[in-house]
């Protein structure tokens, strides 16, 4: 069986602040990244399959006289359906600027800072390109970086969330449980249930059947919970996901 490429995401490193520490913490999560200086340089990498590009992270400030046209147009040499392009900017860019990125038809932040899980969940949601309005209904989810505790019978483990919804999470932990084991989320966040009967449905460790866009972990879907609780949680997903648009 031929080995699937790894994904690569392809950095327009042009403007004034380089994107070198950006793309070292891509590559650590699995990514393969590409530095090209010009959108000239940037079009054959996209139009190359064997590059396996799912990503163009651009700069704020790219020097080009016409920003949509250019976007178009790299957009038009991936092979891709719709490339996914992102931009890493700080996180108090001015409104105007950001309208300006959102006319040009880039459409979601890499905020800086950004932590792992954050920069991983953008990425991935960037590739999965749009979602019909009704499973993004049904499947709102948010990133996190908050630690949580398993309790699973007697013995306590912890975890960290990478994502999270009214229905369900997914933790980063060393050592996942198997599927169907129940256990009790701890969430330890001021509105939300102190304590979440769940089980788990995923899970996702190393192997030929490991997931490249998950970090090492588990999904787990809740049992029954309050209905002011799973509104807390919409609202806390809906808080977070604004956080990350442009």
């Amino acid at each position: 069986m031929q080995k699937r490429a790894q994904r690569a995401v392809l950095l327009l490193d042009v403007g004034q602040s380089s994107l070198a520490i950006l793309a070292a913490r891509i590559s650590r999560i699995g990514f393969r990244t590409v530095r090209v200086k010009t959108p000239e340089e940037a079009i054959p990498v996209l139009a190359d399959p064997r590059f396996s590009v799912h990503a163009l992270v651009v700069p704020p400030d790219l020097p080009v006289a016409d920003l949509k046209a250019t976007v178009s147009a790299l957009r038009l040499a991936s092979p891709r359906e719709a490339l996914a392009i992102l931009v890493s900017l700080p996180r108090r860019t001015p409104k105007h600027e950001r309208e300006r990125l959102v006319r040009a038809g880039i459409a979601l932040p890499l905020y800086d800072p950004i932590d792992a899980h954050t920069l991983r969940f953008q990425l991935n949601r960037g590739i999965a390109g749009e979602i019909p309005a009704r499973r993004e209904r049904a499947g709102r989810r948010a990133p996190s970086s908050h630690e949580v505790t398993l309790r699973i019978r007697r013995r306590r483990r912890p975890a960290r969330l990478y994502t999270f919804s009214p229905r369900g999470a997914f933790l980063v932990c060393e050592a996942p449980a198997l599927r169907k084991t129940r256990l009790e989320l701890e969430f330890g966040i001021p509105g939300l249930p102190r304590r979440i009967a769940s089980e788990v449905v995923m899970t996702n460790v190393a192997g030929n059947l490991s997931r490249a866009d998950l970090p090492r972990g588990m999904a787990i879907r809740f049992g029954r919970i309050e209905s002011d609780h799973e509104t807390a949680l919409e609202l806390l997903v809906d808080k977070v996901l604004r956080r990350l648009e442009l």
